[in-house]
């Protein structure tokens, strides 16, 4: 082979575009991070709430039983 005959060219590459973005747009995570935020509140409130009620309930019941045993 001389040097006239040679292909020195770089071989092509096909461009490939991604169907799915890299990351999600700003606006969804931010979307995502408030509803989480709500989620947190309400779930706690929700606990606080079955808690206290639980809490009241045997205070009537035990107290309803110390009365008895009292009396």
């Amino acid at each position: 082979m001389t040097m006239g005959t040679q292909n020195n060219a770089p071989a092509k590459v096909a461009k490939v575009k991604r169907s799915v973005p890299r990351q999600q747009p700003v606006i969804e995570r931010e979307y995502m991070r408030r509803n989480l935020g709500h989620l947190a509140k309400w779930m706690l409130l929700a606990i606080g709430v079955m808690f206290g009620t639980s809490l009241a309930g045997a205070l009537v019941v035990g107290g309803n039983l110390l009365a008895g045993v009292f009396a």
